[in-house]
């Protein structure tokens, strides 16, 4: 189920942007061979799949506009999952190792001076809380232990882009 709820509201100060946009996943399920049945990797990670989809991930937003400037925070939001792997002993001994990966959230601070129609300077502060990602156990689309297509090393981190649009 995906969801895109957006309000503006004027006021003295400026106009309000508030907005939620995500998706809650009801099932997902693929086979990995022909003839094989469905896994599901909803919430959990899958071997076969090498993946796990999160059963909810939403941003929530909230910005003031004044002429061409504009001010917010975002909050980023990806709920966790089940993972299991098989933990080996000098021996060569496999042990079954269970664990809850927690969701991961960040928060954003980000500004825009719209300067001209077709110039645009923004500045960001992502993950101005400093989180860092959950370990995972799993190796599959991850790089020591964090999933790089959804969380990042990197911490707090600043950014800063000028756009000119010709």
């Amino acid at each position: 189920i995906d969801y895109d709820l957006q309000w503006r509201y004027p006021t003295e100060i400026g106009r309000w942007r508030l907005a939620l946009k995500g998706t809650h996943y009801l099932k997902s399920e693929r086979t990995s061979a022909t003839g094989q049945g469905f896994d599901s990797n909803l919430g959990i990670y899958s071997e076969s799949q090498g993946s796990a989809v999160p059963r909810n991930q939403f941003r929530a937003t909230a910005f003031l506009e004044k002429g061409p400037w504009l001010a917010g925070l975002a909050l980023n939001y990806r709920s966790g999952r089940k993972e299991q792997v098989y933990i080996y002993n000098d021996n060569d001994e496999a042990y079954l190792y269970k664990q809850r990966v927690p969701g991961f959230w960040t928060v954003d601070l980000i500004g825009q001076w719209q300067i001209t129609n077709r110039l645009n300077l923004s500045a960001a502060v992502e993950n101005l809380t400093n989180n860092f990602p959950p370990f995972l156990l799993q190796t599959g689309n991850s790089l020591n232990g964090v999933d790089t297509r959804f969380a990042s090393y990197l911490g707090r981190t600043g950014k800063l882009r000028l756009q000119y649009k010709f």
